[in-house]
């Protein structure tokens, strides 16, 4: 029926016409569902292929009032489509700044190794890690007065003896101790 027809055709045109509008309206617009037009998102939002609504950009939630967006803090992320929660890192990781938004920006912290997102592992005795964000158990260094090899557990220095810093692998880097000195022939 040619009637029929009309009605069909119109309607598919509208269609078309409103996806071209959502399609090329920016990310930090919308499209108008009855105009096409594009509508600037507030702050921090963003409209992800060509929603009709604005939402938190990823790494921010919907502020505590209900209006605007916020970044989730350090040691806390935002998965992609859930602007209500900031999830907290794992055990002993941490992100290295707001508004992370992901699992894997999640570091272990100082004295501690694992994969960025993953369970972290406190270093053997007497060792640390120079930096956040250490990968295997050789990045974990003997503390000042100890000493062994990266990885292991560390052994302190003799009495009265130390090391001039992190990372000592030997016994011969443990020096006297500010103010005493070695006496010739004697241990």
């Amino acid at each position: 029926d040619y009637n029929d027809y009309n009605e069909v055709v119109p309607m598919i045109k509208n269609v078309n016409i409103l996806t071209a509008y959502e399609e090329t309206c920016p990310e930090t617009s919308f499209a108008d569902p009855a105009t096409g037009a594009c509508i600037p998102c507030p702050s921090n939002k963003i409209a992800a292929n060509g929603a009709s609504i604005c939402s938190c950009r990823e790494g921010w939630v919907t502020a505590s009032n209900g209006e605007g967006c916020t970044p989730c803090a350090i040691g806390t992320f935002n998965v992609p489509l859930d602007d209500l929660k900031c999830t907290p890192c794992p055990y002993k990781s941490m992100t290295l700044r707001d508004a992370s938004t992901s699992l894997t920006d999640c570091q272990c912290e100082k004295g501690f190794y694992g994969l960025p997102g993953g369970d972290c592992r406190q270093c053997p005795r007497n060792s640390m890690t120079l930096d956040i964000g250490a990968l295997s158990s050789a990045d974990c260094k003997c503390e000042t007065g100890f000493h062994g090899l990266p990885g292991q557990d560390c052994e302190q220095c003799l009495h009265r003896t130390t090391t001039l810093g992190m990372g000592s692998t030997s016994p011969d880097d443990c020096k006297c101790s500010y103010g005493f000195y070695v006496i010739p022939g004697r241990d």
